[in-house]
């Protein structure tokens, strides 16, 4: 038989050893929160892991301990009344060890109306510039064999060519927007964009988003070609090309197209 002594220091070393386990599994966070100007301790500051319901009070000493949190990345929101509040990002905790958020500085309200600091590091992810956007510039045009806005975008990846018009991304042709220097260019009617018709000399440079635009084109469900035009400049410049399907070297003039394309542009301040 087992003694019953031995029986009971069994049991207490194991629950122990279990209860020691658990606490390994869990971190903890700490600091002090005092005035910015005075430097004096804040009493009963609230501090609170964001999207969680564990936190804890800061007390005489401005201390504060936040115990039993499990590891990972949290935000940590601390708050005081007559103070502003102030977030910390990208905190870690680690089982079985403190986190020292250092000394929080509380800014009153005085100096700072209504706002919100945040110290932390930048979010990796940003929602307002996830578009995916290319811009071609005037100096790429230039060095292009191309008459107008809509041959520059056809040869750009994710842009193809219908009967239609323009398709981006293989949506239907009315769910891209035409903007022109920030003015609309698409037909009211059938929704196309006469904007693709701008010679390719006029042009200063196409801004084409093919995915995430912003709220400013609220039409572009599919994609948005922006185009500017060139601005005056304090030299006179002269500029054209002619285009033609016959050299001279088809003698048979009823098998050829005949067709000759000419452009002389003239710009200056």
């Amino acid at each position: 038989m087992i003694d019953s002594k031995k029986f009971i220091a069994l049991i207490v070393f194991f629950v122990g050893s279990i209860v020691q386990l658990c606490a390994q599994d869990f971190g903890a966070l700490s600091g002090v929160i005092k005035d910015s100007e005075t430097k004096e301790t804040l009493f009963g500051a609230n501090v609170i892991l964001v999207g969680t319901y564990n936190g804890a009070i800061s007390n005489e000493d401005g201390v504060f301990t936040v115990s039993k949190i499990k590891p990972g990345d949290y935000s940590v929101k601390v708050s005081y009344t007559g103070y502003t509040d102030q977030l910390f990002t990208g905190i870690r905790i680690e089982g079985g060890k403190l986190k020292n958020l250092g000394t929080v500085q509380m800014i009153p309200l005085t100096k700072s109306l209504g706002t919100v600091t945040v110290v932390g590091e930048k979010s990796i992810i940003a929602l307002e510039e996830a578009e995916s956007k290319v811009i071609i510039k005037q100096k790429d045009i230039e060095e292009m064999n191309v008459r107008d806005v809509q041959e520059i975008l056809v040869i750009q990846a994710g842009v193809s060519k219908s009967p239609d018009g323009l398709q981006i991304r293989g949506a239907r042709v009315y769910e891209t927007q035409y903007v022109i220097d920030n003015i609309s260019a698409a037909d009211p009617l059938a929704g196309t964009g006469f904007g693709v018709n701008v010679s390719s000399s006029s042009v200063g440079n196409i801004e084409l988003i093919t995915g995430g635009a912003g709220a400013e084109y609220g039409n572009g469900s599919a994609g948005v070609v922006s185009t500017s035009i060139k601005e005056g400049t304090e030299k006179l410049e002269v500029a054209g090309f002619w285009q033609s399907d016959n050299l001279g070297l088809i003698k048979n003039s009823s098998g050829a197209w005949r067709t000759d394309i000419g452009e002389l542009s003239i710009g200056g301040a």
